[in-house]
């Protein structure tokens, strides 16, 4: 059975997305409005073709601009847990504790939502060394 820690193609086992850590990306600011809402405020990134063309140019890109994502209670609720420490499980443990989910409800949300995130380049998974399948001796 193939290791994504070892086979970056591969995709990781429930084991290891389990033990990664979700580190919010550096350029991302949390902005809380006047009602009290969670905004991620996040520079867009150029297309690769608009950079490939200024590179061939020589010509130097003005900033994207940015782009928000408002972030409902529970998003934000769980925004605020992503600090570079805790791992998936301890999220989605904490989570189905502070909602009265049960935890596969609660891996099931969070999951979701960090892959949301992983999408949009907000949030990056620090991936863990996990020991392999335990197998029972004879």
């Amino acid at each position: 059975m193939p290791s994504s820690l070892h086979d970056p193609s591969a995709p990781p086992t429930r084991e290891q997305a389990m033990a990664a850590v979700p580190v919010p990306h550096e350029q991302v600011e949390t902005v809380v409005t006047e009602a009290g809402a969670t905004r991620l405020v996040f520079p867009l990134a150029h297309r690769p073709w608009v950079k490939r063309l200024a590179a061939f140019t020589r010509t130097a890109l003005p900033s994207a601009g940015t782009k928000a994502l408002e972030l409902d209670e529970l998003g934000a609720w769980t925004w605020r847990l992503i600090d570079g420490q805790r791992t998936v499980a301890d999220i989605c443990a904490e989570f189905a504790a502070s909602w009265r989910l049960h935890p596969r409800e609660a891996e099931l949300a969070v999951t979701a939502f960090l892959r949301e995130l992983g999408k949009r380049g907000l949030v990056l998974l620090r991936m863990q060394k996990v020991d392999g399948p335990r197998t029972r001796e004879k």
